[in-house]
């Protein structure tokens, strides 16, 4: 068969259609058998029952990859249903010698644009039934994993190991990536568990994986959705991806840039919902959750090298009418390179995070002196500035992270409207930074005084 599939193209469509049916045919027999061999005391028949189920399984995955640019709609349609049917086990609703080969041909049926364009509502709302059923079990299996041995877990699970167990969520996170990619997504599909069951996942992990990178692209593609029509399960949802992106951040790895990109990127599409709900909820816990995604973000940008920031060829001085996610009033961005998209992209979330802390007007007060005491609390302004923040994250900054410093404070002034005070505060600080001996930061700070940078103020 792998001879045959070397030069897919000469196969025409009766002879795929042959081989089709000759693979499920193979797997439904298989499965007879390995039904009966978990009933049976025989560890022989046991394996050779998973034996062959396993190569069955696998000859069809390789045939799926190596014809699926080939095969029509109408075969295609025909394994996902096969594919999401019919293989559970006895115990684990999970058949083990397959299950991994099955989703990895999913995802190459669901990786191949046109058949996942051509995909009926009715089967998109079935296979993500299936992705999402398979995730939160794989899930609750976990939690059961860290509250009970492994020995205990073994002799249920048919050698669901740990191993698999990851594999299997890294490769539905994909599945789930796909399906909420897709267009025939209706306005009429609940989100909202889904959204939940996401966010669940990516608070358990204790170290960002491919699967959180895969379930944030989901979320993205979610939030896409329902942007104009869903507004209300956005401003549901929004304290608690503010949260999410809090906590997850810290535990990205410096090497997992998707992660990251997607995690900025759900910030960047909900920042309007997050400051039409810091209008209406004004509280506390907005304003420690927003300075510590703040921190962390500046924390990692600081640590990374000079060669890896946004570089002053990557902009030019250009009046935009109307400012967009690439352009301020008077700053565009205009390479192409990914790095600099993502470096401008973090600088206009850190702006965002900075002019979002100073609207911000918590209130504030000691839980015991609450509990004893009857009358209102107080409102507690920050008593810093924009231009205090800015000059604060420059002052702790080291030599090679104050060009880093001098770019958000440009990006800020651009941005958000900044008082006359603080526009001279800001002025001040730079024009005595450029007796700095940095010659990389000298460009940046004559950029910053520059009468176009900060003539979207009053100054």
């Amino acid at each position: 068969m792998k001879r045959q599939l070397r030069n897919s193209s000469s196969i025409d469509s009766a002879q795929l259609q042959k081989l089709y049916d000759g693979l499920l045919r193979g797997l439904q027999a298989g499965k007879i058998v390995y039904e009966k061999s978990l009933r049976s005391s025989s560890k022989t028949a046991c394996a050779a029952a998973i034996n062959k189920l396993s190569t069955c399984s696998a000859s069809l995955r390789l045939a799926t990859e190596k014809t699926v640019t080939t095969f029509k709609f109408k075969t295609a349609r025909r394994l996902l249903d096969s594919l999401t049917s019919g293989f559970s086990d006895l115990d684990t609703d999970i058949c083990v010698p397959v299950v991994l080969d099955q989703v990895k041909s999913i995802n190459t049926i669901l990786g191949y644009q046109p058949h996942l364009e051509h995909l009926p509502f009715k089967d998109w709302q079935a296979l993500l039934r299936h992705a999402i059923s398979r995730i939160a079990y794989l899930v609750d299996r976990d939690s059961l994993r860290s509250r009970a041995s492994t020995d205990q877990m073994a002799d249920t699970t048919y050698g669901l190991t740990p191993a698999v167990q990851r594999n299997l969520l890294s490769e539905y996170s994909r599945t789930l990536t796909y399906l909420t990619s897709n267009i025939v997504a209706s306005v009429t599909t609940n989100f909202r568990p889904i959204c939940e069951l996401v966010i669940k996942i990516i608070n358990m992990s204790k170290v960002a994986s491919d699967t959180d990178g895969n379930l944030l692209t989901s979320l993205n593609n979610i939030i896409g959705h329902c942007r104009t029509e869903n507004p209300t399960l956005l401003k549901d949802l929004a304290f608690q991806i503010i949260t999410l992106a809090d906590r997850l951040w810290p535990r990205i790895s410096l090497r997992s840039t998707d992660a990251r990109d997607e995690l900025v990127r759900l910030l960047v599409l909900l920042m309007p919902v997050f400051r039409v709900d810091l209008v209406n909820a004004n509280r506390e816990d907005y304003l420690v959750t927003y300075q510590n995604l703040l921190d962390n973000m500046v924390r990692h940008i600081t640590a990374r090298p000079l060669k890896e920031l946004l570089q002053l060829n990557d902009i030019r001085l250009i009046k935009s009418s109307k400012p967009t996610s690439i352009a301020l009033p008077f700053l565009s961005l205009r390479s192409k390179r990914v790095e600099a998209h993502r470096n401008w992209t973090v600088l206009s979330t850190l702006t965002f995070l900075l002019d979002m802390l100073n609207r911000i007007e918590p209130s504030i007060g000691n839980s015991d002196d609450v509990a004893n005491d009857s009358t209102p609390r107080r409102k507690r302004v920050r008593g810093r500035s924009l231009a205090q923040d800015l000059l604060s994250i420059y002052r702790e900054s080291s030599a090679s992270s104050s060009v880093f410093a001098t770019q958000l404070i440009i990006f800020s002034c651009q941005a958000q409207y900044i008082s006359l005070e603080d526009v001279r505060d800001l002025l001040d600080f730079l024009i005595g930074a450029m007796d700095d001996e940095n010659m990389d930061l000298a460009p940046w700070v004559i950029l910053g005084c520059c009468r176009y940078v900060v003539s979207s103020t009053d100054a």
